[in-house]
């Protein structure tokens, strides 16, 4: 029997796991998918793609990622073969989704050094189109990719250290084109792109210790470069709203072996459309805390939920334990910060989703101290387990803590999270043992 039925046959014959609170679902497993890497791509139709590694406990996979269909009912459709690794994924449009990642041999990863960047475009009800190499990015990864509703997509590439390239395809043109080359030393980290709903394109990145950012018009124009403020070790998001605002937010702290060698500082920058960027605003400083105590990326999450409004989600400090906290953001103000986890838990961001409603999804993880497996500073050992915390369309608030995961084993990646804008159901998808698994909610 072929892996992904077999694999199949086995979920079928699973019984159901309710360790969800409602009103989540049992975690379903994806047949065939392994236990790392997850990206999800939701559509405008509902409709989203889970890609992930395939399985590769029982031998080398016919291809090195699988991508799933998700129903806008949370049913997991049939999984296909990509020949790419350490793959992305992105939503765009009605039903089209876009995916980067590095290229393979023979269906098989390569080394890194000798891998360049591809791309392929699909579609939930066409399925996945040709994968294609981007010229020149031969030892280089995908940094981050980016789409906006009319089909515009962007991606930023580049090696663990050095320059950066920001490629993009607009909405009915003919393959990527690289847009913007920018110029990067030995100590430059990472970096993230979004597309605004005309196609403009904000990139993000650091680079000897500072955290710069730049834009590239729908018409190809560029930007200066503005100075945003320190960002060394920087885990950064970026986005640019219905007005044209740009909006930067990220983590900044330097790690060695594990670790902390500075504070953990939360910044967020904005700037009109065709304005400068304004003064930094410092939202969070966590002081260097011992080995394992550093923040887990992402560390900042920022999104975009209709017009000129944002969420903006991040781990904090309490002064005893790590905690989660949300804030909204309008016109380019950073309004009053709520804290997500409970008290006396350690807690650190997952992911964050919204809708054009207004409803939210965050998802953090309790029981992790930073990075560390151990419970509160000092304290027993914990199980890092997945909650999220979610808030209707309409409301102002979020509602209480929800447990996803199970609580018997601990989760030690990120989960990813998503939302169907036609019916508000949120998705949750993060590996769990030796699974990837998704969840969902409905609206409310």
């Amino acid at each position: 029997m072929p892996p992904v039925a077999a694999a199949l046959a086995t979920l079928a014959a699973l019984p159901a796991l309710a360790y969800a609170d409602a009103p989540w679902s049992p975690p379903a497993a994806l047949p065939g998918a392994g236990d790392i890497s997850v990206s999800v791509a939701m559509t405008a139709s509902g409709a989203s793609a889970v890609l992930t590694w395939a399985d590769r406990s029982h031998g080398t996979p016919a291809t090195p990622s699988l991508l799933t269909p998700v129903g806008s009912d949370g049913s997991l459709g049939t999984p296909v073969g990509v020949d790419l690794f350490d793959g992305r994924a992105v939503g765009f449009g009605g039903t089209g989704y876009a995916l980067a990642g590095g290229s393979t041999v023979d269906h098989r990863a390569i080394a890194g050094d000798q891998a360049s960047v591809v791309v392929g475009l699909g579609s939930v009800d066409r399925g996945l189109g040709p994968i294609g190499k981007l010229p020149g990015t031969k030892g280089q990864v995908v940094l981050d990719l980016a789409a906006d509703a009319r089909g515009d997509v962007a991606l930023v590439t580049g090696k663990a250290t050095g320059s950066r390239s920001v490629w993009r395809l607009l909405a009915g043109g003919h393959g990527f084109r690289r847009v913007l080359d920018i110029p990067a030393g030995a100590t430059s980290g990472h970096a993230a792109v979004a597309v605004g709903t005309h196609g403009e394109t904000l990139v993000a990145w650091s680079d000897d210790g500072e955290l710069f950012a730049r834009d590239v018009s729908r018409k190809g124009a560029v930007g200066m470069t503005a100075r945003l403020g320190p960002g060394r070790g920087a885990s950064i998001d970026a986005a640019v709203d219905g007005t044209g605002r740009r909006l930067v937010a990220w983590d900044s702290q330097t790690v060695d072996e594990g670790e902390p060698t500075s504070p953990a500082v939360t910044r967020f920058a904005t700037a009109k459309a065709g304005r400068p960027f304004g003064t930094t605003r410092t939202l969070e400083t966590i002081a260097a805390l011992g080995t394992g105590h550093y923040v887990h990326a992402p560390g900042v999450r920022l999104v975009l939920d209709g017009g000129s409004r944002a969420l903006l989600a991040w781990t904090g400090h309490d002064a005893t334990t790590f905690v989660v906290k949300a804030a909204e953001v309008v016109g380019g103000r950073v309004g009053a910060s709520a804290v997500l986890s409970p008290a006396g838990t350690d807690a650190v961001l997952g992911d964050a989703a919204t809708d054009p409603a207004g409803a939210a999804t965050v998802l953090w993880r309790a029981g992790v101290a930073g990075s560390d497996s151990s419970g509160p500073l000092g304290g027993p050992r914990a199980v890092s387990r997945v909650f999220a915390s979610v808030r209707a369309a309409g409301a102002t608030t979020f509602g209480r803590r929800e447990a996803i995961s199970d609580p018997a084993v601990y989760i030690s990646e990120s989960p990813a999270a998503a939302i169907d804008p036609t019916n508000g159901r949120s998705l949750a998808v993060f590996p769990s043992g030796t699974a990837i698994v998704v969840a969902t909610r409905p609206a409310g």
